[in-house]
């Protein structure tokens, strides 16, 4: 009889103080998947203990406010005990648009309120092991319908590029957008080159976003 491939346990850490706001979550993700393993800390110094000298998790999910310390800056003041294999999601209660725009480019792989369910939690963890960042549809609509946002009219795109901005805003990569629309890769890249040309921007997520705030995209359900 063949052995059975024992499949490498995706381990989480949830790293915050609502013992049993973060208790439950540790349940559910378990039950749903089991080769998920949890382990939650309800504080940034025991969890700076067990990371600061190897950090072994796939996925983080880290509340902003911790026991009355702040878990962005805590990320932002110690790089060295993060890497490209701890995937950061920000898990929070803090309903504000700024929490994107002001991080994205910070390394955080994930943006996320409280309120979402486990299957969406599910899905980031799909699209984050992809190589996107994930937008929940809370923050998205947070900054399409901000105040603030104007439609740029002085930035003109063809249709094809308008087409393919589209796709990278519903969270697409270029390999997915080439499948999609039958093009080569390189082509996909070319315009997207041609996009950040015509928008200032130098990477697909300031793109991503800049397009988001400013009404440039069409949203695709």
């Amino acid at each position: 009889m063949k052995e059975e491939m024992v499949q490498e346990k995706i381990l989480i850490a949830v790293v915050d103080d609502h013992i049993l706001l973060a208790d439950s979550l540790k349940n559910v993700l378990q039950q749903v998947d089991t080769n998920f393993e949890v382990v939650v800390f309800y504080d940034l110094k025991k969890f700076e203990n067990r990371i600061k000298h190897r950090n072994p998790f796939n996925f983080i999910l880290l509340d902003v406010l911790v026991d009355e310390e702040n878990g962005i800056v805590f990320y932002k003041n110690n790089p060295d005990f993060f890497s490209e294999k701890n995937n950061v999601i920000l898990l929070t209660s803090v309903h504000s648009k700024s929490i994107v725009i002001e991080n994205l480019n910070s390394g955080i792989k994930g943006f996320m309120c409280k309120n979402c369910d486990i299957d969406e939690l599910l899905d980031a963890f799909e699209n984050i092991n992809k190589g996107k960042i994930y937008i929940s549809d809370f923050y998205k609509e947070q900054i399409i319908f901000s105040k603030t946002s104007t439609k740029d009219f002085s930035v003109i795109f063809t249709p094809r590029e308008q087409e393919i901005l589209d796709l990278l805003c519903a969270s697409r990569t270029a390999k997915e957008i080439a499948f999609d629309l039958n093009l080569s890769i390189n082509t996909v890249q070319m315009y997207v080159k041609s996009l950040f040309k015509k928008t200032h921007q130098n990477r697909t997520t300031d793109l991503v976003l800049y397009s988001i705030k400013n009404g440039l995209n069409n949203p695709i359900s």
